[in-house]
């Protein structure tokens, strides 16, 4: 029985909780849907220790890294930082697929460079899109509707215009910032400073910073 464990495919499983508001449940039916794999990494990020607290057994189980959301100067978007972990993961723990869960980005970049490295690619969406077409599988999720606000029901009124507004911009808007930490260096240059001073035969290290290169510039050119 270990043998065939250690035998299965390999599984990625990166989901972003706030853009997607998924349960347990249906977590477990995504995982079900994307075919018997380990699992070797998986992280949430905007993780909420209360909101998301049910989700407790899996993260104890499978040691689930948990992103809680950035604020002020140090604030970076969980879909950029999803698609520099999907980066890292592909180039440091080769898994033969990647499960992600985020929201109306274009991944179309990285889902081209993931399938070239010979990663299955499998999305979580609400609805299907042309990004979703580019996946390996693309499963359609049951969206859970938001816990009602505690304030005014005419002061939400209000606000909901502004701040839709508002959210539709950030949805909608990405720049060379996204890719540059608090210190002002670039994400993506620090992994490929980090496979050049690693131990891995120079051929390897070759191909990881090339790819490396490929989904940076892909991913800027989209900006």
């Amino acid at each position: 029985m270990q043998n065939e464990i250690h035998t299965l495919e390999t599984l990625g499983v990166l989901i972003d909780l706030n853009s997607a508001r998924i349960t347990p449940q249906t977590l477990e039916k995504l995982l079900e849907e994307a075919g018997l794999a380990r699992i070797i990494f998986s992280k949430f990020y905007n993780f909420d220790t209360r909101r998301n607290k049910d989700f407790a057994p899996f993260i104890k189980a499978n040691g689930t890294e948990c992103a809680i959301p950035l604020t002020g100067r140090k604030k970076v978007r969980a879909d950029i930082r999803l698609i520099i972990d999907a980066i890292k993961i592909a180039c440091t723990k080769k898994p033969n697929r990647m499960l992600l869960v985020c929201g109306e980005i274009d991944l179309s970049p990285l889902i081209t460079e993931l399938k070239k490295m010979n990663i299955q690619v499998i999305l979580g969406v609400e609805q299907e899109s042309l990004t979703s077409a580019e996946a390996d599988k693309c499963l359609l999720l049951e969206r859970v509707p938001p816990a009602p606000s505690k304030t005014k029901k005419a002061s939400s009124q209000k606000t909901a215009e502004p701040q839709q507004a508002t959210e539709s911009h950030a949805a909608s808007t990405l720049s060379v910032d996204n890719f540059v930490d608090e210190n002002g260096e670039i994400i993506t240059d620090k992994l490929i400073s980090a496979i050049k001073n690693s131990g891995l035969a120079e051929s390897n290290k070759l191909t990881q910073i090339e790819n490396l290169n490929k989904i940076k510039q892909a991913i800027l050119d989209r900006l």
